[in-house]
């Protein structure tokens, strides 16, 4: 049987959720931790770490290493020069776009942020002992980033999503700012 999952994408941290017995619990990743680190890291090997594991290396590798990757979701480039001076990678801007340059490749901080998400459904299969579906994602969000949010879910799971508010939120053309919660309601497939 399918199972749903509810997900925090948080900027440093990021948890994962489901319902058992009709109570709502977080489930541990892979290492047992309750929250995941949302960072990303490449080693010179080529290998993708995502979590602990990538957080553990940013001492060692930084320029390879991403985190805070959201801050940086659906702006442009000239937007994130503050950004610029409190992270250790490369951020490249062509045409316009902000994207992370590791190893001589260009990565789009939802293409990262999709990795943090991906391990956390991949996790959640695991300890639930079957495969996660479906999920609901809570970003915290201005209103205007709305589409690009509902890309994020795409990208995480290569499977179509709808973008759902959650009440209270800003609705499109009305009142913006950054303390909305802007909610994806998405599906996983795995890809080997």
């Amino acid at each position: 049987m399918a199972t749903a999952v509810g997900i925090d994408l948080g900027t440093m941290n990021s948890v994962i959720a489901a319902t058992e017995a009709g109570k709502p619990t977080v489930i541990p990743n892979a290492e047992g931790s309750r929250t995941t680190p949302s960072v990303v890291a490449f080693t010179p090997q080529g290998e993708r770490l995502v979590g602990q594991l990538a957080r553990r290396q940013a001492i060692l590798n930084p320029k390879e290493t991403i985190y805070s990757a959201k801050r940086f979701i659906g702006r442009r480039f000239a937007e994130v020069q503050t950004e610029l001076n409190a992270v250790s990678f490369d951020v490249a801007g062509p045409d316009g776009a902000a994207r992370f340059e590791i190893g001589g490749k260009q990565y789009a901080p939802e293409e990262i942020s999709a990795l943090v998400l991906r391990k956390l459904a991949e996790d959640a299969s695991k300890f639930l002992g079957e495969k996660v579906t479906e999920a609901v994602i809570t970003v915290r969000a201005a209103a205007e980033l709305q589409q690009v949010y509902h890309g994020l879910g795409a990208a995480a799971s290569g499977a179509s999503d709808r973008l759902d508010q959650q009440p209270g939120a800003p609705q499109p053309g009305g009142p913006q700012g950054d303390d909305s919660d802007d909610v994806i309601d998405g599906e996983f497939t795995t890809h080997e």
